[in-house]
């Protein structure tokens, strides 16, 4: 249940076809949004890697999804047992444990259920902090619950590749009208998994030819690396900062994508490469990728545990 390779019989491929250089390359991902939630930095390289360690988890999900024509009810009650169950414990304990410690406050309790770290976009005058209890991370639980509920709705309704395309770029609109116009950040991520549809059929595509293509064709990513470096800083400059969680994308929604895209493929080639020129790392590597679920849940609370014994440590030896 905790990870967030969510490949089952009915809606992925089985466990025994797993692609280890997948799980590395959410290795890698995992790891960069850990160290972005402390106080590490590392020049150009944490920067660079925020462009794209969400949206792996959205190519990722494409390139795994299969549509073995289960019921709609099966589909969604397979991924809410696998992503809004594990939801609900985490936030529970972590509020719970908050209580007794007492940092407990309504607007905390409210966030389990609205999943989204503020009420209001950044900048508005009047705003609410919600989920503020170590789980802030969790809203990409139910996000990207929300994802798969709607692609796997436009997949059932397109017969051919070219609908559900066409399908997924209306969603995508909309996804960006809702952010760039609404004062309100929507509960579960509403907005983001309208936009984030881009990622997953990105991701469909690498699978149904996409990859081998490049496989062919590896000069591309040279042409990739250029582009995500370019992009990536045009996308950031003056006041522009990339957080998804709260709608902020830089500049652009669209030069996201770009750079989202762009990036998760050069962190598969990179995985690739791990897999096949350092193997010894090929099992850690793919172990943390298989669970990055409770990795997502739980590492601000273990980083606030380091410090705190970080603190005493320094004060008393």
């Amino acid at each position: 249940m905790w990870n967030l390779n969510l490949r089952k019989t009915n809606s992925g491929v089985g466990k025994a076809n797993r692609e280890a250089w997948l799980d590395i390359s959410k290795c890698f991902c995992i790891v960069m949004i850990v160290i972005s939630h402390t106080s590490i930095r590392i020049p150009v390289v944490t920067f660079l890697a925020g462009m794209f360690f969400i949206p792996l988890f959205f190519v990722s999900a494409g390139y795994t999804f299969r549509n073995k024509g289960e019921s709609f009810k099966n589909f969604v009650l397979d991924k809410a047992k696998r992503l809004l169950i594990p939801y609900f414990i985490c936030n529970i304990l972590l509020v719970g444990y908050f209580t007794v410690t007492g940092g407990f406050s309504k607007p905390a309790l409210l966030g389990i259920f609205y999943s989204r770290s503020m009420l209001m976009a950044p900048g508005s005058v009047w705003n609410m902090g919600l989920m503020n209890c170590l789980n802030a991370p969790t809203w990409f639980l139910t996000c990207i619950f929300l994802v798969y509920c709607i692609y796997y709705v436009i997949d059932c309704k397109c017969d051919d590749a070219s609908k559900r395309r066409k399908l997924v770029l209306v969603a995508m609109a909309v996804g960006i009208l809702l952010a760039k116009v609404s004062p309100v950040l929507l509960p579960w991520g509403l907005e983001n998994a309208l936009f984030f549809l881009g990622f997953v059929e990105a991701g469909r595509i690498l699978r149904e030819g996409g990859l081998s293509w490049l496989r062919k064709n590896e000069w591309i990513y040279a042409n990739f690396l250029i582009g995500f470096v370019i992009i990536s800083y045009l996308n950031v400059t003056g006041n522009n900062v990339v957080n998804v969680s709260i709608n902020q994308y830089g500049r652009s929604m669209i030069g996201y994508f770009l750079v989202g895209t762009a990036g998760s493929l050069l962190c598969m080639k990179a995985a690739e490469l791990t897999e096949k020129y350092l193997k010894v790392l090929v099992k850690p590597l793919a172990f943390v990728g298989r669970h990055t679920l409770p990795i997502m849940c739980w590492h601000l609370l273990a980083i606030e545990v380091v410090k705190k014994i970080w603190h005493v440590l320094v004060l008393y030896i």
